[in-house]
């Protein structure tokens, strides 16, 4: 493991018990308080909110499964061994990286370097909707679209709950999980962290089919052309990176195919916490039931806890 890397995420401890700590002091009604790490992340005094009714209820009183996320999370964290995949599943808030990017943003602020991976993504500005702000894409050529909320759909869908497809012979597409502004001073406003956080990836799995076996997705690196191992059992296609970075290109290998993408993993061999935030706008329980890849792709991810977020507009 990188030295620098165990001892940002040790430090980032202490910070946790810190920042943690004074969050639990104003969230049991002692006024409001913000982190000691972030002085400007403030926990705001609401008079109608009932903060000592906030519990959570565990089927027949079985902590176990909590339990043991809690001790994974703690050898995490003292010390810097483990990994923990968190799935956050909603609608439009999600989507927009609204409520998951909150969360994803008070674990990097209370705890440097816990985050490894950016997790599975979806590039939603190919099928021209609104992107989260914790990556960027961008997309040449022309794409088709199709999101679970609709009743019925063309694509067979997976996890992230959206497909694009595309017959272009120039269509392509870009990830860049450094934000814009990133190299350039950072703010003082410290409770846009998120907006300000880089996350470096060293294997790419693209999910997704095609309709011939000469379509493949192909990546540039440098001054070559990168080919992904095919998993013809789960329709995956795994880059394995030559070294760590933050943004790719991926364009694809006909001729005369079609191609449709149902989701990015962006990964990583660090210790840490993935934050996988899926979300597509007026998404419903029923919506992500009825992708039949749902179960695929969950194995894929397999995750620790799973945050349910639907239908709380």
């Amino acid at each position: 493991m990188n030295k620098r890397r165990f001892n940002r995420i040790r430090l980032g401890c202490v910070l946790f018990q810190i920042a943690f700590g004074s969050v639990l002091f104003a969230a049991s009604g002692a006024g409001s308080a913000g982190s000691l790490l972030y002085p400007s992340l403030r926990i705001p005094e609401y008079t109608f909110a009932r903060f000592n009714e906030n519990r959570i209820t565990f089927p027949e009183q079985d902590t176990m499964a909590f339990e043991g996320f809690f001790s994974r999370l703690d050898t995490l964290l003292f010390e810097g061994r483990g990994h923990l995949s968190i799935l956050h599943i909603g609608g439009s808030h999600v989507q927009a990286g609204v409520f998951s990017g909150q969360m994803r943003n008070r674990l990097v602020s209370v705890c440097p370097g816990i985050i490894s991976g950016r997790g599975l993504i979806f590039p939603f500005s190919a099928g021209k909707t609104n992107n989260p702000a914790s990556f960027r894409t961008h997309y040449s050529g022309k794409w088709n679209y199709e999101r679970n909320a609709k009743r019925t759909h063309n694509y067979v869908l997976g996890l992230a709950g959206a497909a694009i497809s595309t017959s272009d012979a120039d269509a392509s597409l870009g990830i860049v999980t450094r934000p814009s502004g990133f190299m350039a001073n950072r703010p003082d406003d410290t409770s846009s962290v998120m907006h300000w956080n880089a996350f470096e990836f060293n294997r790419v799995t693209i999910l997704g089919y095609a309709n011939r076996n000469t379509t493949v997705p192909v990546m540039a690196w440098a001054d070559s052309v990168l080919y992904p191992e095919y998993d013809v059992s789960k329709d995956m296609y795994v880059f394995d990176l030559p070294d760590y970075t933050d943004s790719i290109q991926i364009s694809f290998r006909y001729p005369e195919g079609h191609f449709t993408l149902t989701g990015i993993l962006l990964d990583n061999d660090m210790p840490g916490i993935t934050y996988h935030g899926i979300g597509v706008n007026g998404a419903r329980v029923d919506s992500y039931l009825q992708c039949e890849n749902l179960d695929r792709d969950l194995e894929l991810i397999h995750p620790d806890l799973v945050i349910f977020g639907i239908g709380i507009n």
